[in-house]
């Protein structure tokens, strides 16, 4: 399975070189040396500091993650980094308790992850990337994820979804399909006056509501805490109906982060482009 996630991943690499313009324009010396915001910064995941299974946190916390197996690091196209390649089977990130704790007590926020992903659509119904929730697939699903795809092979759009008790709260879409291969980065963002969310540094005015509008404010401490049991990159569920059983993603990521105040427009849309 290593070997063959080695050559999708070079694949990858090969077919789908995309380069991010004006990397830096536009920033000052200050904030691009201090790799964006600091204040609030809960987590942050770059991928570039792995030891063995052990995924390093950036941020003041120093809760470090665990992958499941020894990452897969490929440079990321558009940045001056490597991301971790998961390979739609084993490979996943767990988030430990600590954050898993500090998140989910958190009224409002920011969640960014920058990522690419392989179209595998049409033999599984969704992409996930960022989990919080429940971890038995026969429990009530009460859950927070950020995935692609919707249960079908030709819907590529990415959810930035909330479920309680079955229910779902708050989900909004790009309201256009993704491209395979190409480097996304995406703030979901919730704050006291509603919710927004900035992909590749420009605001999804047009971003479509399955549930709720852009006044619903509902964020991880909404969520039953009981309920609250993994958190995780590259692996998770959504609502029933859309997907039944826990799945995994298959692409790259290159970063995660978490913050515990709403970012400002600026600070959303320039995360994008720092190296």
């Amino acid at each position: 399975m290593r070997l063959a996630a080695a050559c999708v991943a070079t694949g990858f690499l090969m077919n789908n070189s995309i380069r991010v313009l004006g990397v830096v324009a536009g920033l000052s010396a200050s904030w691009a040396a201090n790799a964006g915001p600091r204040d609030g910064l809960l987590l942050q995941y770059t991928f570039d500091d792995a030891t063995g299974t052990v995924i390093e946190d950036s941020s003041d916390n120093g809760w470090d993650a665990m992958a499941t197996e020894v990452p897969l690091l490929l440079p990321a196209p558009g940045v001056d980094n490597q991301g971790m390649f998961f390979d739609g089977a084993t490979d996943a990130v767990d988030l430990p308790v600590e954050a898993l704790d500090a998140v989910g007590a958190l009224t409002e926020g920011t969640i960014f992850v920058r990522f690419r992903y392989l179209n595998e659509l049409d033999v599984r119904p969704i992409e996930p990337l960022v989990y919080m929730g429940i971890d038995n697939e026969g429990d009530a699903d009460n859950l927070f994820v950020i995935e692609i795809g919707h249960d079908s092979a030709s819907n590529h759009r990415l959810y930035f979804t909330w479920v309680r008790n079955g229910s779902l709260r708050l989900c909004f879409d790009t309201n256009f399909n993704l491209q395979q291969g190409k480097m996304y980065s995406f703030a979901g963002i919730v704050g006291p006056d509603g919710n927004t969310g900035y992909l590749n540094g420009m605001e999804l005015v047009d971003r479509r509501y399955n549930s709720g509008n852009q006044n619903t404010v509902y964020f991880f401490s909404d969520l039953p805490d009981d309920t609250k049991e993994i958190f995780t990159l590259g692996f998770g569920k959504t609502d029933d109906f859309q997907s039944r059983h826990f799945e995994s993603f298959i692409g790259q990521i290159d970063e995660f982060r978490v913050y515990d105040r709403p970012l400002a427009g600026w600070e959303a849309e320039r995360l994008t482009y720092l190296p």
